[in-house]
């Protein structure tokens, strides 16, 4: 078998869209690997390349499923963003484009049995239990609040907590991630420097 950073060093240089970096992805497997949990969850999916990073990290362990969160929609990928060129941007892209290119990436890369792409709101998906890795990419503007009160407290004792855009346009992100140490979450490192803008928090109590 090849070595499991290769394998998805291999599937980002394929996937054409997404931010998300090698050093990221290797953070993310890393801690899939090192926990192995049940179940872990994306927030915000674009094209799959966090998605991928995950599901192959859980069919490397052998066990448990990846859940990504997108509704794939113009309207919504623009409410909240404090910046005019933000929403342009997002306005108009073609969602249902990237929703069926994540799709096909999930079957190119056989792991239908390791993820889930679920087409919804991240307010109206029934968020699980247990989830050991968590990765909060969806809107960045008051989305992102709702969206680390509904889904950090089912984070478990140990398990990781992805936080992307930390210094996006607004106030919305910063307030996000000023929620974690009260549900019991420490930071343990962050990247913000050529591109990369990320931190990654773990749940202590």
């Amino acid at each position: 078998m090849n070595n499991i950073f290769s394998q998805i060093q291999g599937a980002l240089d394929q996937i054409a869209h997404g931010w998300t970096t090698p050093q990221k992805a290797t953070a993310l497997a890393s801690c899939v690997i090192a926990i192995r949990p049940e179940v872990s969850v994306e927030i915000g999916v674009w094209a799959g390349k966090g998605l991928i990073s995950l599901a192959l990290a859980h069919k490397h362990i052998g066990k448990g499923i990846v859940y990504g969160v997108d509704p794939y929609s113009p309207a919504e990928s623009s409410d909240g963003q404090v910046s005019p060129a933000d929403r342009d941007w997002w306005g108009s892209q073609n969602h249902d484009q990237m929703y069926h290119f994540a799709q096909s990436n999930i079957l190119k890369y056989g792991l239908g049995n390791m993820c889930r792409l679920i087409r919804k709101k991240s307010d109206d998906f029934e968020v699980p239990d247990n989830i050991g890795v968590l990765v909060v990419d969806g809107n960045h503007g008051d989305q992102s609040i709702r969206d680390m009160q509904r889904y950090a407290p089912n984070v478990k004792v140990g398990g990781f907590l992805f936080a992307d855009d930390i210094s996006w346009a607004g106030d919305s992100v910063q307030r996000a991630i000023g929620l974690l140490p009260d549900m019991g979450f420490v930071e343990l490192w962050r990247v913000v420097k050529d591109g990369e803008n990320w931190a990654v928090f773990q749940r202590v109590k």
